[in-house]
């Protein structure tokens, strides 16, 4: 049998690096405390002033899993378009700063890497993707880096 597609070395240090266009988001205390909400994460550090303003942060901050709701773009790569499908393998994240009231997040991704394998369903290419997310006072506050499968 004959593989459609095959990742050879050249294409994949050109893919390398890649990234997709930013997207960002100014952080609301209502988006917030619905997100929270929504969650049903009732932690005080999301939705009571008085508690967070004792708390370390000083105020509102928002809960971690929040970046999720701020979409970054993954990198366009039409050279693998010949692998249809695409599974989520998973994510790891890393937090530096608390995100707050009036920030404005900006996500990147970029590709890391990106490997080939040979499955029962035939060949799929393993992408490791990071995601960073920056403030508006170029800070980074945290990464994600993601596993997509395409096959």
């Amino acid at each position: 049998m004959t593989e459609p597609f095959t990742l050879t070395d050249e294409l994949r240090k050109s893919l390398i690096g890649r990234e997709g266009p930013g997207s960002s988001a100014t952080v609301e205390a209502g988006h917030i405390r619905r997100f929270a909400e929504a969650i049903e994460d009732t932690n005080p550090l999301w939705n009571d002033q008085v508690q967070a303003r004792r708390s370390r942060y000083g105020g509102i901050v928002a809960s971690p899993t929040f970046l999720r709701t701020i979409s970054a773009a993954v990198p366009s790569v039409p050279e693998l378009s010949a692998l249809t499908r695409v599974l989520d393998g998973g994510s790891e994240w890393n937090y530096f700063e608390p995100v707050r009231p009036g920030d404005t997040i900006t996500a990147v991704s970029r590709i890391m890497n990106l490997a080939q394998r040979t499955l029962r369903i035939g060949p799929a290419v393993f992408a490791t993707v990071e995601v960073t997310y920056t403030n508006q006072f170029g800070q980074k506050v945290a990464t994600q880096r993601s596993t997509l499968i395409r096959y």
